[in-house]
């Protein structure tokens, strides 16, 4: 399995990055500063454990599924609409999330894992997450099954129906 952690320079990112390639997953750090991942990447490399680390796009491209935030909980939020995650699915890969998204909230997409937004959401939902990565491996998610929820022309549309809602 090759797995995504864009954000893996980071302390949570670093640290999903090196247990999953430790389990013997193939994991790629993405950065905005690809120097920067790959720097990353051969820090925590061993000669038993090997990380690759580029730029976002590099990174996305090359793997199964993709890693959201995990850690709102640390900022008291429940709920976002990350841009990385947008990215992750016009990449057509299914994404792994530690929160609500609001762009999904009442849906049950095949290609979303939503965790509990917790401290301990990965570590409780290994199963889960084990499950989720083995259904998905070589799959991408259609542009067509998320261009009626993310484009330009879906988010106008509930703009506008938000402000009728408004006016009635």
């Amino acid at each position: 399995m090759q797995i995504a952690v864009v954000g893996g320079t980071g302390r949570e990112g670093r640290g999903l990055a090196l247990r999953w390639a430790r389990k013997g997953h193939r994991v790629t750090i993405g950065s905005r500063d690809a120097a920067r991942a790959a720097e990353r990447a051969a820090e925590l490399s061993t000669p038993d454990v090997k990380l690759e680390g580029g730029d976002n796009a590099w990174a996305v491209a090359r793997a199964d599924v993709a890693v959201g935030t995990l850690a709102l909980y640390r900022k008291q939020m429940q709920e976002a609409c990350a841009l990385k995650v947008r990215r992750y699915l016009a990449y057509g890969l299914p994404v792994i999330l530690g929160h609500v998204d609001t762009d999904f909230i009442g849906r049950d997409e095949w290609y979303i894992l939503s965790l509990p937004n917790t401290a301990t959401n990965v570590a409780d939902g290994l199963d889960s997450i084990r499950k989720f990565v083995a259904d998905v491996k070589g799959r991408r998610v259609p542009r067509g099954e998320v261009e009626p929820i993310l484009s330009v022309s879906a988010k106008e549309r509930e703009r506008l129906s938000f402000f009728r809602e408004l006016t009635l």
